[in-house]
């Protein structure tokens, strides 16, 4: 399954960057790591991620504690995928 960023979810996914680039030195890379496998669970198991609304599942990193989540929506052939705070 392709996974699909939405302007705004890039616009999301930077912020969120920014926030851990600031907080400490290498957490920024950290928490990209984190992102990378929590969207690859998602993309490659659709459904196995709790629904949080319609048509959106949400997976939390484990190793971070984050105030944001990653979230996706399978449509189809891809996954539209988003970074939001908790």
């Amino acid at each position: 399954m392709r996974l699909v960023f939405s302007t705004v979810a890039q616009r999301e996914l930077l912020a969120a960057l920014y926030y851990y680039v600031d907080q400490h030195l290498g957490l920024g890379a950290e928490w990209l790591d984190e992102l990378d496998k929590a969207l690859g669970f998602m993309r490659c198991y659709p459904e196995g991620s709790p629904i949080t609304g319609r048509n959106v599942r949400q997976r939390h990193s484990r190793a971070l504690r984050s105030p944001y989540t990653s979230q996706a929506a399978a449509l189809g052939d891809h996954v539209t995928a988003r970074v939001a705070l908790k």
